[in-house]
């Protein structure tokens, strides 16, 4: 991943992780629905990853990205639940997390849905509601040495609606007609960065063919 590549872009600095297993944690025990993303570069053999959701070392949940076997193109990608000491995996994939290259690791955590993602392409899904809020942070298990970079945490919000007509989120045609046809869910996504473009996008699932999208920049003061 060039762009999140430190050397080559006008950021020259990274956080570098030491020991076989190391977990730093930042932020507040209040923070809940965001998006928490890092470039990442396991020297070794090894698993990296995001921690979130974190009340503490004890508590939390791991997103953790393990190297490729010797042999093999692709390696596991983990999410797991770590309550009072004690892991329980939720959800596992393939990533290609390689030692020496940069990656993009991502969590988006809301309302009990949690997506993983390595380069923007999400690796695997869980939903789990133990922890609803917490710290964020970076973290390795059996690497020795890992470096992180270009860390950005994203106010992230996501919920599902249908059309009944107490529907939260009523649709109103203001031109033409759209008929709903075997449809019972309407899927909003909404992350927002701070200075940058903020997006919502509406997509009408199963047997239709609505699908509306709105980019709109917002206004700073």
């Amino acid at each position: 991943n060039q762009k999140a590549d430190a050397a080559r872009s006008a950021n020259p600095f990274s956080y570098i992780a030491g020991g076989a297993t190391a977990l730093s944690l930042v932020g507040s025990d209040y923070w809940d629905g965001y998006c928490w993303r890092a470039a990442v570069r396991p020297d070794g053999p090894g698993a990296v990853g995001l921690a979130f959701y974190a009340q503490d070392a004890q508590n939390c949940y791991l997103f953790r990205a393990w190297t490729p076997a010797e042999g093999e193109t692709s390696g596991n990608a983990e999410l797991v639940c770590v309550l009072a000491g004690e892991q329980t995996v939720l959800a596992t994939g393939e990533c290609r997390v390689f030692p020496g290259a940069w990656s993009e690791l991502s969590v988006r955590t809301h309302d009990g849905k949690i997506t993983c993602l390595v380069d923007d392409q999400s690796v695997l899904s869980a939903e789990d509601d133990t922890f609803a809020e917490g710290r964020v942070g970076l973290c390795t298990q059996s690497c020795e040495k890992a470096a992180f970079d270009d860390a950005a945490l994203e106010v992230y919000r996501e919920f599902s609606d249908d059309f009944e007509p107490e529907a939260a989120l009523p649709i109103d045609t203001v031109a033409g007609e759209f008929i709903v046809k075997d449809l019972s869910l309407i899927h909003i996504s909404e992350p927002t960065r701070l200075l940058s473009i903020s997006y919502a996008v509406f997509c009408l699932k199963k047997k239709t063919t609505l699908n509306v999208r709105h980019l709109h920049t917002p206004t700073h003061t």
